[in-house]
């Protein structure tokens, strides 16, 4: 299995991997296959990681995103963190398309105001 080092441990330049719960258990899959591999079940295989990059969705048209390697930010890192959303955690295509609808006619809309009107300031009884 390959040897994982966080930022600032020395030795060799072994690949560093994101401390995040979903990392976690893509490492601990990996590490059960390999000890069914020692007992004789399947072959070992090191556990490699793919970074696609990252997004984050501060509201609004706020949004930061790096994917494959590309910085974005406001409505395109918008854009991209929903259809980040949409594809991984949607259990089904229909429910997809219909998500990913929603939010597109939302988006071309202008957003519904509303108003509190008040005589004036509020007052001590």
């Amino acid at each position: 299995m390959t040897s994982w080092r966080q930022p600032g441990d020395g030795g060799n330049a072994d690949p560093v991997t994101p401390s995040t719960a979903q990392h976690a258990q893509r490492q601990g899959r990996a590490a059960a296959r390999n000890i069914a591999a020692s007992l004789g079940i399947g072959q070992p295989r090191p556990c490699r990681h793919h970074d696609l990059g990252l997004v984050a969705d501060f509201g609004g048209t706020q949004a930061v995103a790096k994917v494959l390697g590309i910085p974005l930010a406001g409505p395109a890192a918008k854009a991209v963190a929903r259809a980040a959303i949409t594809c991984t955690r949607c259990p089904a295509q229909p429910a997809k398309v219909r998500v990913a609808a929603d939010w597109f006619f939302a988006s071309t809309r202008p957003r519904a105001s509303s108003s509190s009107t008040t005589s004036g300031p509020p007052t001590r009884s």
